[in-house]
This record gives structure tokens, C-alpha cells and sequence, in this order.
């Protein structure tokens, strides 16, 4: 069984989230991602804290962000092969919003956007 879900601001052809259920797969434009609950996540951020200290768990958790968010960039960058460097800044804040990560809510007129984080 699969499902697909549009991605709005996305050319026809790459604006499908595929979930595969009997494969167990998810993909974002051929990039397997992962769903995870939220509550796991924080168990996750709360015992790096208590087993590596708040710098050093700062510093993973910096990494795997700046990691994820060169990902994101460089798909924004394939999927929107003609936009100029402010509409790629644009698509960041809509696949946080996707990904589960931040709901986003960007201001076109002046390149900013606002969020708030899913996970605390």
C-alpha cells in the first residue's frame, strides 16, 4: 500500500512525499526520511545532555542540525533548479514545516520568517 501527500510551491513532478507502507519506507524526493516521535526525540536530547553535559550535547545536536539543514538546501537547490538565492531561503522554512521539525511562517516581503520549535 502507498500514499502520496503534494507538497504546495513544488513543480508537479517532485511535490510528492511517498510513504510506502508495505516497504516501511518514506521518501522526499528519493531521500529516505525518517518519522519519529517527538517524545523520543527528547528522550534522545535529554540523555546526550546527562551523558555528555550541556556544551557537548549542544554540539551534536548543532551538527546533526547544520547536517539536516545542508540537506534540506541542497534538495531546496534540485527541486528549484531556476530560483534565485531568496526563493531557495524560502523553501527552508516550508520543509522544516513538513518535516515536523518547526511551524514556520515566512513574510515574503522582507526575507524573514518566524517559527516555533515542535520539540522542547
Amino acid at each position: 500500500m502507498s500514499s502520496q501527500i503534494s507538497i504546495a510551491g513544488l513543480p508537479t513532478e517532485d511535490r510528492n512525499l511517498h510513504l510506502t507502507f508495505d516497504a516501511g519506507t518514506i521518501l522526499l524526493n528519493d531521500q529516505r526520511m525518517v518519522l519519529m516521535h517527538t517524545h523520543a526525540m527528547g528522550a534522545l536530547r535529554k540523555e546526550l545532555m546527562d551523558t555528555l553535559g550541556m556544551d557537548r550535547a549542544r554540539g551534536v545536536l548543532t551538527r546533526m542540525g547544520y547536517a539536516s539543514g545542508a540537506k534540506d538546501a541542497e534538495l531546496a537547490r534540485k527541486l528549484l533548479p531556476e530560483s534565485n538565492d531568496e526563493e531557495l531561503l524560502m523553501m527552508g522554512p516550508r520543509l522544516h514545516t513538513l518535516e515536523g521539525v518547526r511551524t514556520c511562517q515566512t513574510d515574503q516581503s522582507r526575507y524573514r520568517y518566524s517559527s516555533a520549535p515542535l520539540l522542547r
